[in-house]
């Protein structure tokens, strides 16, 4: 209500609740994690409630429950206020707690204020216990008891025996109340350690100095950090050097952190655990980083980063090495930017070039007047940066196009300016484009003359004439325009080509060699439409609109209109751009500070539905979002996992606490332990059988999504791969495991293969099988090592029947001439025996069968050396017509096929009649 009552803005409203919601739980004793009533959550839960308000569906249906209390607020709103109260009154009370826990929040996000009031919870029962507090902690602000209570907690082996995985956090917890209590008492020490910050902090204001633009980082209240530059960075005392830019800062505090502490650093995942892509990363996630850097060989630290988060993300890395803050003290300055609009824009203005180029924007480009600002501040800045590096070419605001061009040239070979325009999102590369495009190609033509252009004439004849665009490079096109314009005024146009170019070029939008008509583009109830959605879009907290999804989203509307695809539809917004969005390459944004990642919208979404999600579900709420992108990201990410039908789920939301997944973990080292591996499927009928409450709490899970849920969970315990668990290290292919199993065994039958199959849910690897054991029958095999065929004499009994380059393995029936071999001679043995032993033969199939032999037995000699050929050959000398149900009848009849199926047999027919043709048969 005070959101909509615009008493608070959307954020603030969601960060509340999350907090409120997270402390109250912990005050009744509930055991929460990470996703317990988060931001994320709340941020959805938010649209839920709009919808139950407003009556009809936002962006998530409202359920029952919403319903029924906006109902109470709007009919019975006494009833509504008492209910309220009674859920307040479970919120912490005591007058110091509330005060702690409020300044502590403005600080940490209500996850990691939540794992510290667990640890305050911690310390409490501890040592009231102990008698060491007779009230809670928090209550307590006598420096000298704090302190007992930090050396207890660090000093006594059973509390941190018992806590030794929440030991960290706890003395986080400790270390930020101890320096809040100093804070609340004034108190400053004298060690000098923390003697060099403190000598930059103010009691008011941590952050400023004595010259209010020199600053100090102050960790514990993180400020914006726009228009800052960092002067300076100590490491324990120690100088590591002046710095130019945030991102260098960043770079040399983590190296020296790195080199201290790199076995506390987290790889290949955020450093705030759970939340976000990944900081520092491997070779192997290096592709998923924007701006890579490498720290040391095979390892990158993402640096695309505000000066901010920055300064964010390091407070994280001493929380993670249990640096104590004042260990690392950053020096900055900041730009005075308190002048009013007025002063801001007579500081952009501030010479009569840039006078002109403004209102050249205003009035010929028709930009609003904030785009125009920005684009003649961008310029300022620009040039600003050319005489501060010392380049050869400073002027942009120049009637010399050569001169302006050099500058342009300079700034955009200089790395430091690429990346300055990489972070502002090519504004400086938009604006300085617009200043070329003003100047113009001869670089004589003043501003007033400029101006003077009337480009209505030119609009004119370009609706008319030239509805699905001018093509820019065509001669032919350009001798229309002048006859049209003669027809159209009267008289000849009296400006040249190139310039004639220059103004149909500012008329309209341009794209790919074309300039098209806005107007024609899309009319304007359309365009209405579209910008509409886009708003509506952005009032979510949509923070970025894909176009290749906007496109689909408006694909029946552009049928009638000039607008064939994405890129174009980017083009008009681009052109149609008042200054109200941002424009990059593959989305508009409100904001051209945002950073979007599809990756975090996506997780959200899963784990705020907290149940498996269609394709279509996904697309849907997350229409900004291209439906491939949204694919890519579910399929290249473990933690999200296929349920089967389309539909995919977040690993979190899978019921699994340690103890089940120890119980679990013990499964698979038996059946290790017994036979290497377990099968997926043989794992989840074994949890079934002995812990049907897993299966039962996670029904909404396929056998196969829990089985990789608990996957996820266990990768660092052991291997899967597919359906195949293993030792970790030892991943094993189907391959390997029938492998092993053939060897394993003195002797098997076809019923343990298929049980094998079974729980593998896979096929019978025969190849594997047949390498490495004898089938000495239908169904039965034994180990290699009783393979004792008399080759010569073996090979001599198939001569007697294999008159000609081949025969079919079917066809050899009778085996009173083939030698002993140790076991009764069939089809099974024979098959092997050619397939694996034979010098003078081999086999021609399409695969081994379980209950049947099929294939050729082929000369090594003949000209056939592949099964193709063999069914080549076979049918172009049957005599038979070559057609299709013929040909497969016949092959199966003959013993070549097991059934009337051959992927290729078009293919083979076609051969086979050419073969037929040749031989003249």
């Amino acid at each position: 209500i005070k959101y909509l009552n615009r008493e608070i803005s959307r954020k603030e409203a969601i960060q509340k609740t999350s907090l409120e919601l997270r402390t109250m739980a912990q005050c009744l004793g509930y055991e929460i994690d990470d996703s317990y009533r988060n931001i994320n959550g709340i941020t959805f839960q938010m649209y839920s409630i709009e919808s139950a308000y407003k009556g009809y569906k936002l962006t998530a249906p409202a359920p029952k429950l919403f319903i029924e209390m906006v109902q109470i607020y709007k009919q019975d709103n006494e009833r509504f206020i008492k209910i309220l109260k009674e859920a307040r009154k479970m919120l912490l009370t005591e007058t110091k707690q509330n005060n702690f826990v409020e300044w502590l929040s403005q600080t940490n996000s209500p996850v990691l204020l939540s794992d510290l009031l667990l640890a305050y919870k911690k310390i409490d029962e501890f040592c009231i216990d102990k008698k060491i507090l007779e009230c809670s902690l928090l209550e307590t602000i006598d420096l000298d008891v704090i302190k007992k209570v930090q050396y207890e907690i660090e000093h006594n082996r059973i509390f941190r025996f018992n806590n030794r995985i929440q030991m960290n956090k706890i003395l986080e917890a400790l270390r930020i109340y101890i320096s809040y209590v100093i804070g609340l008492s004034n108190i400053k020490t004298n060690d000098d350690k923390q003697s060099m910050a403190e000598e930059s902090y103010s009691n008011n204001n941590h952050n400023l100095n004595a010259n209010e633009n020199k600053c100090v980082i102050d960790f514990s209240n993180i400020v914006d950090l726009s228009y800052t530059k960092p002067i300076k960075v100590f490491y324990f005392e120690d100088d590591i050097g002046r710095v130019s830019s945030w991102k260098e800062l960043y770079v040399k505090v983590f190296r020296n952190l790195y080199e201290d502490y790199d076995y506390k650093i987290p790889k290949n995942k955020p450093f705030n655990l759970g939340n976000g892509r990944m900081d520092f990363c491997t070779q192997e996630y290096y592709p998923s980083m924007v701006a890579p850097k490498e720290i040391e060989r095979g390892f990158y630290l993402e640096t695309n980063l505000s000066a901010t988060d920055i300064v964010r993300k390091i407070k994280l890395l001493l929380d993670i090495c249990l640096v104590d803050e004042e260990n690392i003290v950053i020096e900055f300055e900041r730009s005075d930017n308190k002048q009013t609009e007025i002063e801001r824009a007579n500081r952009i203005r501030g010479n009569s070039d840039s006078d002109d180029f403004f209102d050249w924007l205003k009035n010929e480009q028709d930009m609003a007047l904030p785009s125009c600002r920005s684009y003649v501040s961008a310029v300022n800045t620009a040039e600003r940066f050319a005489m501060d590096n010392g380049f050869a070419h400073t002027k942009l605001f120049t009637d010399d196009l050569k001169e302006a061009q050099a500058t342009i040239d300079e700034l955009f070979n200089n790395g430091d300016f690429v990346e300055y325009n990489a972070q502002q999102h090519n504004r400086f590369k938009s604006a300085l484009n617009k200043l070329l495009l003003y100047i113009g190609d001869d670089g004589a033509t003043t501003s007033g003359e400029k101006n003077s252009i009337n480009l209505e004439p030119y609009i004119n004849i370009l609706l008319e004439k030239f509805p699905r665009g001018y093509r820019t490079g065509s001669p032919l096109e350009l001798k229309k325009f002048k006859r049209y314009w003669e027809s159209f005024y009267g008289t000849r146009i009296d400006i040249e080509g190139d310039d004639i170019i220059k103004c149909i070029e500012r008329c309209g939008v341009k794209y790919e060699e074309k300039i098209y008509m806005p107007q024609k583009m899309l009319d304007d109830n359309i365009k209405t439409k579209l910008f509409s959605y886009i708003n509506d879009c952005f009032l979510t907290e949509k923070t970025t609109i894909y176009f290749e999804a906007l496109f689909k989203e408006f694909s029946n509307d552009f049928l009638d209109y000039y607008m064939y695809n994405a890129n174009m539809l980017r083009a008009y917004l681009s052109y149609m751009n008042d200054g109200s969005y941002y424009i990059s390459k593959n989305y508009i944004s409100k904001d051209a500070n945002v950073t979007t990642d599809p990756y975090d919208e996506i997780k959200d979404c899963l784990i705020q539905q907290g149940a498996p999600m269609e394709y279509g579900e996904l697309f849907s709420i997350l229409s900004h979002i291209p439906e491939q992108k949204i694919k890519t990201i579910l399929a290249v990410n473990s933690e999200f996992i296929s349920n089967g039908r389309g539909e995919y789920f977040h690993e979190s939301i899978a019921s699994l606490s340690d103890d089940e997944l120890d119980d679990i973990s013990d499964i698979i080292q038996y059946s290790i332990d017994e036979k290497q591996f377990i099968g997926g499927n043989e794992l989840i009928e074994s949890i079934k059988m002995k812990y049907p409450y897993i299966a039962e709490q996670n029904a909404l899970l396929s056998d196969n999504g829990l089985r990789d849920a608990i996957g996820y969970r266990l990768k660092s315990k052991f291997s899967f791969k597919g359906n195949i668990i293993s030792s970790l290290g030892t991943e094993l292919s189907m391959t390997e495991v029938f492998e092993d199993f053939c060897k394993s065994k003195d002797s098997f039958t076809l019923d343990e293969l298929k049980k094998l199959k079974q729980e593998l849910a896979t096929v019978i690897y025969f190849e594997a099988v047949y390498e490495n054991s004898l089938r000495i029958g239908k169904d039965d095999f034994v180990s290699k090592k009783y393979a004792a065929f008399k080759i010569e004499e073996t090979d001599a009994a198939i001569d007697r029947f294999c008159v000609d380059d081949y025969i079919a393995i079917k066809k050899v029936e009778q085996f009173g001439l083939f030698p002993d071999a140790g076991f009764s001679w069939n089809s099974f043995l024979l098959e092997h025996y050619v397939a694996k032993y034979s010098p003078n033969y081999k086999l021609l199939h399409a695969n081994y069968n379980e209950s049947a032999c099929v294939g050729g037995i082929v000369k090594k000699l003949s000209d056939i050396d592949t099964f193709d050929e063999l069914i080549v050959d076979v049918l172009a000398r049957n005599g038979l017509p070559l057609q299709k149900e013929i040909a497969l009848q016949y092959l199966c009849d003959e013993g070549y096929l097991a059934r009337r199926s051959y992927s290729d047999i078009e293919h083979t027919l076609i051969k086979a009649k050419e073969f037929r043709n040749q031989k003249g048969l």
